[in-house]
């Protein structure tokens, strides 16, 4: 004789069992096109764990191409990769390996980590994820060290609390473990079962999905992953510090999470998703304008057109044809200051941004158009946004003649759309 349960079950599977596959059939699809979409660009943030706070022990931590080159006395290194191709950028994977001999290996895959946009400090975007507590061999406060490297070659690391080289190292407490009661192989059986019942009845009387949704969840899951929110960092960084101005690897701060069960990490970075928009470029020197996140101030010094600090877009502020024109990279908008007529991206918003009336000509390369910001406003003779080689700044040079910018190539950007 056949039990209620398991009669419930037999019906659920038999009734549900076409839906199922055909539910698992369109998620395959997505997922494989959106892979197929997308260009894979990785990103790497690296984590040093310090078990014992003993430099002689533990292998080196390294900086790359950074200053010093590496810190000793690490125990375990998480690495996770971040497809910035993907729209939205998501985790491609992440491993925890551990110090043997004085090197780092046996690399174990984490689960569990995840890319969240613009909610971190500052704005930023954050890695979040977790290293089991089977890995940290009863410690209970840790040395962290964070090391990113992009896909054009951009470092950063944190391995002090305030970011300077001098400055103290980052401990964090580990979280005590939580004491979860657990059933036994046979009781979760009992009770999934139990629960797959109620659901059914559930369904059956309300047509109501959402018991169902919360049997599919115990169906795949046997644990309980307690999750909290993070506090204040243990460590903040300078937003300006990387080795290129590069959104995707600035590290703005590290956290660690006081009541996961598990070591719970975050790191902040400036600007992990890919942005759109387009960049602007400048034939000489050959240079990218970036606008640096501290002080706003536009230069042409840069080498890489797909890092966000040097994507820009259009705004429509003020009537038709009239833009503000604003750094993706810092969120900031363009305008002008009286001091020496700089260009900086440092309002806040486009009430408080020059605007420009975009005047375009030629085109320029292979893709992409030759253009003019002009205040808005300006009648023959108009200030102009330009290119001062010297200091490699951007300037406005106040009545040009129209007619006489046009011919000078030192006033001309080209907009490569990305």
């Amino acid at each position: 004789m056949h039990s209620y349960a398991s009669l419930t079950l037999a019906r659920l599977l038999k009734a549900e069992a076409l839906w199922v596959l055909i539910f698992a059939a369109v998620l395959q699809m997505f997922g494989a096109g959106r892979a197929m979409a997308a260009d894979v660009i990785l990103e790497t943030y690296r984590i040093g764990i310090d078990l014992g706070n003993t430099p002689g022990t533990g292998c080196a931590f390294s900086l790359g191409g950074l200053s010093p080159a590496s810190l000793p006395g690490f125990e375990l290194q998480v690495t996770v990769s971040v497809d910035v191709g993907s729209v939205p950028a998501r985790v491609a994977s992440a491993q925890v390996e551990t110090c043997s001999g004085g090197v780092f290996g046996a690399p174990a895959a984490l689960s569990g980590f995840a890319i969240e946009l613009n909610s971190g400090l500052l704005g930023a975007d954050s890695v979040v994820g977790a290293v089991p507590r089977s890995f940290l061999n009863g410690a209970q406060t840790v040395r962290l060290a964070v090391h990113s490297s992009t896909a054009d070659g951009a470092q950063d690391a944190l391995y002090t609390v305030d970011g300077s080289p001098g400055g103290a190292a980052i401990f964090a407490a580990v979280p005590p473990a939580l004491e979860i009661p657990t059933l036994s192989s046979i009781g979760m059986i009992v009770l999934q079962l139990g629960v797959m019942g109620a659901a059914w009845v559930a369904w059956k009387r309300h047509r109501s999905g959402v018991l169902l949704v919360l049997v599919c969840v115990l169906m795949v899951s046997n644990s309980l992953l307690v999750w909290a929110a993070f506090g204040s960092p243990v460590a903040t960084d300078a937003t300006n510090d990387a080795s290129l101005p590069d959104s995707r690897g600035e590290i703005v701060a590290a956290y660690v999470d006081g009541q996961n069960p598990n070591l719970g990490l975050r790191i902040d970075i400036a600007n992990i998703e890919t942005a759109t928009g387009f960049s602007l470029f400048h034939s000489s020197p050959g240079k990218y304008v970036s606008a640096d996140l501290t002080s706003g101030l536009l230069t042409a010094t840069q080498d890489d057109p797909l890092a966000a600090f040097r994507r820009f877009e259009f705004v429509s502020a003020g009537g038709s044809g009239v833009f503000a024109l604003k750094s993706v990279g810092s969120g900031k908008y363009v305008r002008y200051t009286s001091v020496d007529n700089q260009v900086v991206a440092d309002a806040a918003d486009t009430s408080a941004a020059t605007k420009w009336i975009v005047f375009v000509t030629s085109s320029c390369g292979t893709s992409g158009s030759q253009v003019l910001f002009i205040q808005q406003g300006g009648a023959d003779p108009v200030n102009i946004m330009t290119f001062d080689a010297g200091s490699g700044e951007l300037r406005v040079l106040v009545n040009i003649p129209l007619a006489n910018a046009i011919s000078q190539p030192g006033y001309l950007f080209c907009m490569q759309n990305r």
